[in-house]
């Protein structure tokens, strides 16, 4: 081994660790969240590729997309009964307010705002009060919802 080996090698572990945390950087700082809604193999139900998604209120945008049917995303409506202990928001934590979220390929794009956590159902027809349901509950696996942080 003679030492333009050794500079080549050195030249490609800082090469690796620069671009790595560049990467790791831009993820960490991006504003942008997307939530990614699919129709699952199973009866009627849909899932999503972030279940708990945590953001900072007015700092972190969101954003709801799919590319196999339309959904609408309800923080009101949550599919039934909300879960246990919890109190079911006045609006949507979304900036401007607006619930249903309308997914046809990929919703607009909102701020979020307050302070908590959020659950939300996702159904394949416009909720209506009292609408049970959903594809995926509120309570279903992972809870699904937005952890809103100040």
């Amino acid at each position: 081994m003679n030492i333009r080996h050794i500079g080549f090698g050195a030249f490609l572990i800082i090469a690796l660790v620069v671009g790595y945390e560049a990467g790791h950087v831009r993820l960490v700082n991006s504003k942008e969240r997307i939530v990614t809604i699919s129709f699952s193999d199973k009866a009627g139900k849909c899932g999503v590729d972030y279940p708990v998604l945590v953001v900072k209120s007015k700092v972190h945008s969101i954003q709801w997309k799919s590319t196999d049917k339309r959904y609408y995303v309800s923080f009101l409506n949550l599919g039934g009964s909300a879960p246990q202990n919890y109190t079911v928001p006045g609006q949507a934590p979304l900036m401007p307010p607006e619930d249903p979220v309308i997914v046809d390929g990929q919703s607009r794009k909102y701020v979020v705002n307050g302070n908590g956590y959020y659950y939300y159902a996702i159904f394949t027809h416009a909720p209506t009060s009292g609408s049970n349901d959903p594809c995926k509950r509120a309570d279903d696996d992972h809870d699904t919802g937005l952890n809103v942080k100040p």
